[in-house]
């Protein structure tokens, strides 16, 4: 599997404003990393990190790392990132960026 480890950075005044409703959207996230990327929900690690970032920076950047797919095309995690976004940003309305990693399975290191 995919192993999606997902995380979203997300300006602290944003995070202070929309709390409640961030945390509610990790399931709906995560439904979709599922979808998109044919992953089971146990296979996937979620988290939103308060930070302190510039003013004219996007107020959240998802960024997901992953193990690469035949199965998995660039328009698949293109579909993922809007998904994303549009949910972030429906929520607290502000920018979102978003940034898919793809690790070497060969080096990549796993310890749960």
């Amino acid at each position: 599997h995919a192993l999606p480890n997902l995380k979203i950075f997300m300006d602290e005044t944003v995070f202070g404003q929309h709390r409640q409703a961030m945390i509610q959207v990790l399931e709906p996230i995560r439904d979709s990393i599922c979808l998109h990327l044919g992953v089971p929900e146990a296979a996937c690690q979620l988290a939103i990190i308060p930070v302190i970032g510039l003013s004219d920076q996007p107020a959240i950047n998802v960024e997901i790392q992953i193990l690469p797919s035949p199965d998995r095309s660039r328009s698949q995690i293109q579909a993922l990132g809007s998904k994303v976004k549009d949910i972030l940003s429906a929520t607290a309305c502000v920018p979102v960026a978003f940034r898919c990693a793809q690790h070497d399975p060969s080096t990549y290191v796993i310890l749960r």
